[in-house]
């Protein structure tokens, strides 16, 4: 973006400002602000502070777009640089930085998120109907998010089940955003046929309002709630932004404020004169119990985030891929109930396309998984199908495991025969297997002792 000096003799100033074009520095890094767009081709008005300015634009902007600019100067005129946009492999690395040291297995959010909803349970019922905590609409709020958020977690029993895993792989997370993509294009393309029905009844109020109106986001929002409310990671942001967004805890004293300023205090929730649970006969200290549900809040925010950094690392593990033409894969993990405890199942799903010559190609699609059973230890399973037909190999650390997977294969035969599957080679074999997960859900990604 450049401005001449003759332009900048012609600033139109509107007001006092700090920010003058003969003070700017070259390095210096300052926002201006698109408010026209003139008649001559790449000709735009800025506004730099209070000051308004022409220039000449070479890169694309819109009225109303506000632009971070790199401050050079010349002899002859100032140009504004917009700083070049982060390379893909850049905000990769970022990612893997932030994400990596917070990931955890994903099913392992369950265990505290039960903890916080029997201390919830119990809290109601304890409370009489004149004692009213002030933390009771945000008990009621997390015990209905938690409710959610386990809600649409299958058992064991059903995971094997082609509709019902299926069904689990959609609401994994993994496709998050595309399906809320998916709904706003939905919605404009539903948009876009009322207003065309509408010009040809000549009904020309409607059909030059424009798409983005709120119509189009009463209709997006009613339908992207459908898509998140059964998604595991658009419930795990909502309970972290929930559990983030607690009551704070109020000093009763100026001593206790002063105290609170000088240590790192725990995330406070109630008010500290308040009580949550009284007893007949019997006050609750309100700290005891803030502090229980402290340390509580603070697993289930820990868990709930390396949960959702593991999403996200799939997301990113399934999305950058070299060659996507003929090589498309998807990696996740699916949790599910196993009694009273969650498990979890690693997927990694490719589906490559196999040229037979110029004119023909085929789709082979292989299917890896990698799940820790109780007692049974880890067992690895890679499944390969071309044209019907079905190769399997089996790997398990413990030997009972491998004698009890191999006793099982004439069962599994049969089963994929009744799926109208031809198998081929289904064998178990010894050793450790293939490498699935690059990163263990156990690995420790920084070793304190070095």
């Amino acid at each position: 973006m450049e401005i001449p000096d003759n332009q900048i003799n012609q600033i139109l100033g509107v007001g006092k400002t700090n920010l003058t074009v003969d003070k700017l520095q070259t390095g210096q890094t300052v926002y201006a602000k698109v408010v026209e767009q003139l008649p001559e081709k790449n000709q735009i008005v800025i506004r730099l502070g209070n000051q308004l300015l022409q220039a000449k634009s070479d890169v694309p902007v819109n009225v109303g777009q506000t632009l971070k600019v790199l401050v050079e100067k010349s002899a002859g005129e100032l140009i504004l640089k917009v700083p070049t946009p982060a390379q893909p492999v850049d905000l990769v690395n970022s990612t893997l930085r932030q994400l990596l040291p917070k990931q955890t297995p994903i099913n392992e959010f369950q265990q505290p998120l039960n903890a916080i909803l029997t201390s919830i349970n119990k809290l109601s019922s304890n409370q009489t109907a004149s004692q009213q905590s002030p933390l009771t609409p945000h008990l009621a709020a997390l015990k209905t998010l938690t409710t959610t958020l386990l809600q649409p977690l299958t058992n064991k029993e059903n995971i094997s089940s082609p509709n019902v895993l299926r069904t689990a792989i959609q609401n994994s997370g993994i496709f998050l955003e595309p399906k809320l993509q998916q709904v706003l294009n939905d919605a404009k393309m539903h948009l876009a046929v009322i207003a065309d029905n509408a010009r040809q009844v000549n009904k020309p109020v409607f059909s030059n309002q424009p798409l983005d109106n709120p119509v189009l986001s009463k209709a997006t929002q009613l339908a992207g709630t459908a898509v998140t409310g059964i998604d595991l990671k658009a419930n795990l942001i909502r309970l972290i932004e929930m559990l983030k967004s607690w009551p704070r805890q109020v000093a009763s004293t100026s001593q206790q404020t002063q105290n609170n300023q000088q240590q790192a205090t725990p995330l406070p929730l109630v008010k500290a004169q308040a009580p949550l649970v009284q007893t007949p006969g019997q006050t609750a200290a309100p700290h005891v119990i803030a502090q229980t549900l402290d340390n509580q809040l603070r697993d289930l925010i820990s868990k709930a985030e390396g949960a959702l950094s593991k999403i996200t690392l799939h997301q990113l593990a399934s999305s950058n891929q070299e060659n996507v033409s003929t090589r498309q894969n998807w990696q996740l993990e699916v949790p599910f109930f196993n009694n009273q405890t969650t498990e979890s199942i690693f997927l990694n799903i490719e589906k490559e396309v196999i040229k037979k010559n110029r004119s023909q190609a085929e789709q082979q699609w292989t299917v890896s998984l990698e799940m820790t059973p109780p007692k049974l230890g880890l067992i690895k399973n890679k499944l390969t199908l071309l044209q019907n037909q079905v190769n399997s190999s089996f790997w398990a650390e413990n030997s009972n495991t491998n004698a009890l997977i191999l006793e099982h294969l004439g069962l599994l035969r049969e089963r994929l025969k009744r799926a109208n599957l031809n198998p081929d080679k289904i064998k178990v074999l010894a050793g450790p297997g293939p490498n699935l997960q690059d990163i263990k859900p156990s690995s420790a990604i920084l070793n304190e002792k070095a």
